[in-house]
Parts: C-alpha cells; structure tokens; sequence
C-alpha cells in the first residue's frame, strides 16, 4: 500500500469515529434535555394527590364543626397557612385567599367554603391560579352513644398546575397528611379541653391515598 493509500484510510477511519462520537454525545445531550423537560412538565395523571381517611374523635360534631369552619384562624395552628383574607357570603359561604408557604414555596389562592353545620365544611379552589384542583372535605357524624364524641370522615385532593410544584409538594405530602388532622385535633383541645376518648383510639382508617 502507498503512504497516500494509508493516509486515505487512516482518514476514513477518523472519519467514522468522529462521527460516532458525535452521535453518542448528541444522544446523550438530548437524553439529558428529555428527561430535564419530563421533569419540568410531568404526567398530568401522576400530579393529582389524595388522601381520605375516617376516625373517631373524642370532640364532638359541633366542636369539630367550629374549628374547622372558622378559617379566619387557620394561621395560628394549620400547617404552612401563613394569612387568611374573609369575605362572608352568607350564613354557610364565605370566600377565603390564602397564603401558603413551605420552603421553596409561597404561593396564594383562593377558595370558597360552603358549610352545613354541624355535619359539613367543604372547601374548594376557585381562582386556578395555582391548583388545577383543590377540594378539601370535613364531615362529622354526631355519636349515637356519646353526645361528646363524633365520627370523621376527613378527603383531600389537590393537583398542582405547575409540574415543579407537584414534584416538590410530592416530597411533603405524607408529612402533610400526617399533620392536618392532627393540627385540627390539638386546636379543638386547646379551646374545648382533653378529648373524651384517648388519641390512642382516634386511629385513623386510610380510604383513600395517592401520593
């Protein structure tokens, strides 16, 4: 073989690597931006979150009714609800903007409480802002056989717009299932004294979770 000869071949050869090694690494750049954009927009389907639960609890229907119908107070012992704004409708509906704040995130919204006292207190997003939905429901069945005590059936259902959002509220969100009842629990007993029934038999029993 001519040296000329060789050094068309050795030329193709580098030829073919290049363009390998081109390929690889637009591969993998367009990999990386895949799965950057997969985490930035999301599955709409896996950004919806529930949870429901039923218990007993040693307050009764009207007490449990009062604390979580006066949203106005939230601040002072729901978790992560830093400010409420009121706007009374009527007797059972009232408009509510609030702020929310978890670290990254402070955000507002604004929701309408529709109440049926003592057995309801719905809550529900209204301004799209920030959740695509927002549904929060608290019903309380007075006890047969202690006028002190109640059952609660207690859902929440949220879908964040933003698929960021989702993903850190997805960290959180067994700690926030955790503590919501419980936050509501301890403000009924710091009003209305020591439950009548111990927190050991106010276990809940999960209906319903998608986290």
């Amino acid at each position: 073989m001519s040296p000329l000869a060789g050094i068309s071949v050795n030329a193709a050869r580098g030829r073919l690597l290049f363009s390998a090694a081109s390929k690889t690494r637009f591969n993998q750049v367009s990999i990386s931006q895949r799965q950057l954009f997969d985490f930035l927009t999301g599955d709409k389907s896996d950004r919806t979150m529930e949870y429901a639960e039923k218990r007993p609890i040693g307050f009764s229907a009207e007490q449990m009714f009062d604390v979580v119908n006066t949203v106005a107070e939230y601040p002072e012992f729901v978790p992560y609800c830093k400010k409420v704004d009121i706007r009374k409708l009527s007797d059972s509906v009232l408009e509510a903007d609030l702020q929310i704040g978890f670290p990254p995130l402070h955000e507002r919204y604004s929701s309408k409480v529709t109440s049926l006292r003592p057995f309801v207190v719905r809550s529900v997003c209204t301004d799209g802002r920030l959740f695509n939905v927002l549904d929060t429901t608290w019903r309380f069945q007075p006890s047969d056989t202690d006028p002190r005590c109640c059952l609660l059936y207690y859902s929440l259902q949220f879908e964040f717009k933003s698929a960021l959002h989702a993903k850190i509220a997805n960290a959180f969100f067994n700690h926030i299932v955790r503590t919501m009842v419980k936050a509501f629990l301890k403000r009924a007993e710091k009003l209305h004294g020591p439950p009548a029934i111990s927190y050991d038999k106010m276990v809940p029993e999960v209906i319903a979770y998608k986290g």
